[in-house]
């Protein structure tokens, strides 16, 4: 598999999705995979996307993705309850011991604290900035 572009949680009580691409081929030469999107072609492959949300209460839902949908909230051991899910617990516990990706994630919280401080920093100032002008404004 090829990371193609992974999301991650805003912290570490949230989760990160990783969207991968997986190519089978059955020759053994090399080969280059690449698209250029252009907006007036039409590009029907059959492929749907489709969100999920968790929480929801409507709906008529498989009992599969039900129990996808939890281990994806919860991704402990005890929520992988079918096969597929063990199987996906497995590499998910995989990618948590890689010294790597906790590497990096930790990189990306890093940025993430660090910009949440600076547009904190920036919003107090333009409020510092707006009741200076307000003032002066009254006393006019």
């Amino acid at each position: 598999m090829v990371p193609q572009k992974v999301y991650y949680g805003s912290n570490t009580d949230k989760h990160g999705a990783r969207l991968d691409v997986y190519v089978e081929e059955e020759t053994e030469e090399e080969t280059d995979i690449a698209y250029d999107v252009e907006p007036d072609m039409p590009y029907d492959d059959g492929a749907e996307t489709i969100f999920l949300y968790t929480k929801g209460k409507k709906g008529d839902k498989p009992e599969k993705l039900c129990q996808l949908l939890h281990y994806m909230e919860d991704s402990r051991e005890e929520n992988a309850v079918n096969e597929s899910l063990r199987n996906l617990h497995q590499m998910v516990t995989r990618v948590k011991q890689d010294g790597e990706v906790v590497l990096e994630y930790m990189k990306i919280c890093e940025r993430e604290a660090m910009l949440i401080k600076q547009g904190r920093k920036q919003g107090r100032e333009e409020e510092q900035a707006n009741t200076e002008r307000e003032r002066k404004r009254a006393y006019v």
